[in-house]
């Protein structure tokens, strides 16, 4: 009898084909990315077989071998080879190449699609004894219409095998129930049968028991009960269901204890099941990685788990990937791959896939422009009812792109779209009826989808809203009318109202000036986080309006909206920077945030980046690049910008100028502007300007350990980074170890190193509510830029969900701490910095925010990783006293540098 384990391998990837087939999916022949050729090299060939197995277990060498093709393993990639060699075994009756030579007619995997064939294979299987065999011969043959209509009912003979006991059937029979497929839906049949199949210690059924009670209201503990019984038997898509489900329904951080004791958060259980090759926990892991949510973002692993769950099929994946090489997220940037991964997904009928083609073919970005099969992609998807499409074509009709242009059809599908909660359909029904192209002018008619769109979270419809406000030409019974709708959105907590119309009793428009007031709606929307209150407010402050100006606390809101990425806010800090206002006078950090605000299109940033780059103000000079910055902020008019511009103009030479010419007119929003060549004004006391591709991404902190150079921060500090850097020192800084389940990396430092941390040598006499001090560089473009010292007690011996590796500490924390020391009252290291507790995770989870829950991985397994890497690390010595405050200061100050992630 063949292994279990090996047959499972087997189910488990026909299970996911059959998924497929009732989605209507089908897999592409294309195989993107390997490598296919005709049988060759016979003597190559040979040599892996007799490797393998040799002549006296031939079919069993030929599976083998089969195998290596099917997943380029050792050998190219190569789906007709590995069919050959597959089919020869499975002929000579190996019953583990007769299943995958199933799933291979299955999906037509180096030969045509046969499903006919397919059920013959896993026939053959099955009588050879085969448990799974027979599994798969009754599935396939009861979702085959040409067995249901013949004289041989599957379905029949499946339920008298699952009154016999047989546990295949039993969890067959209950999944058809349970789904209605192929007989007549039935939830307490199908339950009846899942249950009996999953109590006879069925993974699948045990899988399918827990999607059951996961659907039903307030069941969740039998639904993870349930994934962990399968789980058990390690159940791959057990453990993406229990990790979806966390995700979706709790806390991410929520453990779940799996069979070897250990505890598992959401994406615990999605890595388990993706490392298990479940292509939908890829999936879903890369899209968590893409948007950085509960985990340190990384678009190298999302890309590479994209492209691993789209190798398998995955047609989502594939939409994904396509996406990830058009942007150049993760990987190189590569049009022409992009194309054919978003193209094979959209002829697997993904209809995202199919939008974006239809963009792709809009805009020429990777194909060339074709307006018509634009149009034509995006209506096939409207007439068969997707919502996206409708509101997409209705655009195109309102814009004439690529077909003749018609405001009553676009109106037509902007409502069907709207009246379906599409936000960006709702928005542009705003827009037409605020501006009575197509309709007549109704400013609340316009005001009421705005809102719509707004409460939506569409931040272009939110502008658009604010934008009628302040609009001269609204009639002032419209106007009340509007701003009662406002109120009413504003009363129901809604941020984005809230803000508006703070700002409307800040300037008076429509209702008489109110300071209070304002300052009571901002301060609410300010509550929720919102970015935009916070600039107001901010703003307020800086100008007095209303109230009496205070630069500091002008400041203090500036620096909490810019630190959130809103443009107008980063240009501001960028001036409060410029003039020492409210903050240090700093012309480097000045630069640094008006560079985040012009490659945002802020006209005002653009036009100050301009002037510093003309001043060499705190950035080398470079006149080009003040011309180039300077004429794109002058769009907006401004005298003073057009005046710099053109005195920039005027010192540079012709070639210069067409330089400076070219790359503001090729600028895109999101891309900060550098020169190819090193090239500057002909005066010989400019400087040359730093041609660097990279920005700088983040910033962390790391402590040095040894005279050798070598210091510790965080993994999620460095992973992802084109160039570690180090603030105030030179030469090359390379990444010699990284733990990302720990959260540790080790640095080495070029130059010479005068100090270094002392570490704890016995880390497990650490007591709960000790004293501790954490030393670093958070906020490092806001607060002290010569590092933050932060006293705290030790709150808990054990991390986030009890995590033995780390420690709770009260020493607040912020970004750009990662990586810092936490210190004992000796100036031992006893910990590192690793992470906080989210403010908004918890108010969502529990509803009360967490006050100073921050954690740090312990000094047992700090050590422990030093030790592992051969890293030479000292203790302070039996004769070492406890040190004041300053002092720990002091001495932290010598070896903690600040660590800088550039992209």
């Amino acid at each position: 009898m063949l292994k279990r384990s090996t047959i499972f391998q087997a189910k488990f990837f026909l299970l996911f084909a059959l998924a497929l087939l009732v989605c209507g999916c089908e897999n592409s022949k294309k195989n993107i990315g390997m490598v296919q050729k005709n049988k060759s090299e016979p003597d190559n060939q040979l040599v892996l077989k007799n490797k393998l197995g040799g002549e006296s277990n031939g079919s069993n060498a030929e599976y083998e071998l089969g195998l290596m093709y099917f997943r380029g393993t050792g050998v190219p990639g190569d789906m007709v080879q590995a069919f050959n060699w597959i089919k020869s075994a499975a002929e000579e009756e190996n019953s583990n190449a007769q299943i995958k030579l199933g799933l291979m007619y299955l999906n037509g995997d180096g030969c045509v699609k046969n499903f006919v064939k397919a059920t013959e294979w896993f026939q053959k299987s099955a009588l050879l004894g085969d448990a799974y065999g027979h599994g798969d011969f009754l599935w396939n043959s009861m979702n085959d219409s040409t067995f249901t209509d013949s004289p041989y009912n599957p379905i029949e003979f499946a339920l008298r095998e699952a009154e016999k006991g047989d546990v295949d059937a039993q969890r067959i029979i209950g999944a058809m129930y349970l789904n209605g497929d192929g007989i007549e839906s039935d939830l307490t049949k199908g339950f009846e049968w899942t249950q009996k199949a999953a109590v006879q210690g069925d993974s699948s059924a045990q899988n399918n028991l827990g999607n059951y009670y996961r659907n039903k209201q307030n069941e969740s503990g039998k639904a993870i009960d349930w994934y962990q019984n399968a789980v058990a038997q390690r159940n791959a898509y057990a453990e993406y269901n229990l990790g979806r489900m966390l995700k979706n329904g709790l806390e991410i951080t929520t453990k779940v204890i799996d069979v070897d004791g250990l505890n598992k958060s959401a994406i615990d259980w999605l890595k388990s099941s993706s490392e298990k090759g479940d292509s939908r926990a890829q999936k879903k892991l890369g899209d968590i990685y893409l948007s950085g949510e509960g985990i340190q973002k990384d678009l190298n692993k999302s890309f590479e788990l994209y492209r691993k769950a789209a190798l398998q099929g995955n047609v989502f994946a594939k939409g994904s990937l396509g996406r990830m090489y058009f942007y150049g997220y993760g990987t190189q940037k590569d049009t022409l791959k992009a194309y054919a991964w978003i193209e094979e997904a959209a002829e697997e009928n993904y209809d995202l896939a199919q939008i974006t083609l239809g963009w792709m073919y809009s805009s020429g970005e990777g194909v060339p422009k074709n307006p018509n099969r634009s149009f034509e992609l995006i209506q096939n998807l409207a007439m068969h009812g997707n919502f996206d499409a409708m509101g997409i074509l209705g655009w195109k009709y309102f814009t004439g792109d690529g077909v003749e242009k018609n405001t009553d059809k676009a109106f037509s599908w902007f409502l069907k779209s709207a009246n379906e909660g599409n936000a960006v359909a709702q928005s542009n029904l705003g827009l037409m009826y605020a501006k009575g192209d197509g309709v007549f002018k109704d400013y609340i008619k316009s005001i009421e989808w705005y809102i719509k769109a707004s409460s939506k979270g569409f931040s272009t419809a939110q502008n658009n809203l604010q934008g009628i406000y302040f609009n001269e030409n609204i009639p002032p019974k419209d106007l009340v009318k509007a701003i009662q709708l406002l109120q009413n959105e504003a009363d129901n907590g809604k941020a984005y109202a809230q803000t508006t119309l703070g700002y409307i009793y800040a300037v008076g428009k429509g209702v008489p000036k109110n300071s209070a007031k304002a300052l009571e709606w901002l301060g609410k929307a300010a509550e929720q986080g919102n970015a935009q209150a916070e600039g107001i407010l901010g703003w307020i402050y800086d100008n007095g309006a209303g109230v009496n100006k205070d630069s500091n606390k002008a400041a203090e809101w500036t620096i909490k909206s810019a630190t959130q990425g809103y443009a107008p806010a980063e240009s501001s800090l960028g001036a409060m920077y410029k003039d020492g206002d409210g903050v240090l006078k700093d012309s480097a950090k000045a630069v640094e945030w008006f560079q985040k605000a012009a490659v945002q299109g802020d006209l005002f940033a653009q036009g100050e980046l301009g002037n510093m780059y003309g001043r060499g103000d705190g950035i080398p000079m470079d006149l080009v690049l003040a011309f180039a910055w300077s004429n794109l902020g002058a769009v907006g008019g401004s005298q003073k910008i057009l005046n710099n511009r053109n005195m920039f103009e005027a010192r540079l030479s012709p070639e210069e100028k067409t330089e400076a010419q070219r790359l503001s007119s090729t600028w895109k929003v999101g891309t900060l502007l550098s020169r190819e060549v090193k090239q500057v004004s002909n005066s010989p006391a400019v400087p040359i300007a730093s041609t660097s591709i990279f920005t700088k991404h983040s910033s962390g902190t790391a402590f040095i350990v040894n005279k050798e150079g070598y210091a510790v921060t965080n993994h999620h500090v460095v992973t992802g980074c084109n160039e570690v850097r180090i603030e105030g020192r030179d030469g090359e800084i390379k990444v010699i170890s990284s733990d990302s389940v720990n959260d540790l990396a080790i640095l080495k430092l070029s130059g010479s190193i005068a100090d270094s941390a002392k570490i704890y040598a016995t880390p497990t006499n650490l007591r709960q509510g000790e004293e501790i001090a954490v030393y670093g560089f958070p906020l490092n473009t806001v607060l002290s830029s010569g590092g933050n010292f932060t006293p705290g007690i030790v709150s808990a011996l054990t991390g986030l969900g009890n995590n033995t590796n780390q420690i709770q500490i009260t020493a607040p924390i912020q970004p750009g701490s990662s990586g810092s020391s936490v210190l004992n009252k000796k100036g031992e290291v006893v910990g590192v910095v690793s992470m906080k507790l989210s403010d908004s995770g918890m108010a969502r989870a529990t509803g009360q925010i967490a006050q100073n829950v921050n954690f740090a991985v312990n000094g047992a397994t700090l050590i422990a990783f030093l030790d592992q890497n051969k890293i030479n690390h000292t203790n302070a010595g039996f004769l070492t006293f406890e040190k004041n405050t300053a002092d720990l200061a002091d001495e932290a100050r010598k070896w903690t540098v600040l660590v800088e992630c550039w992209k």
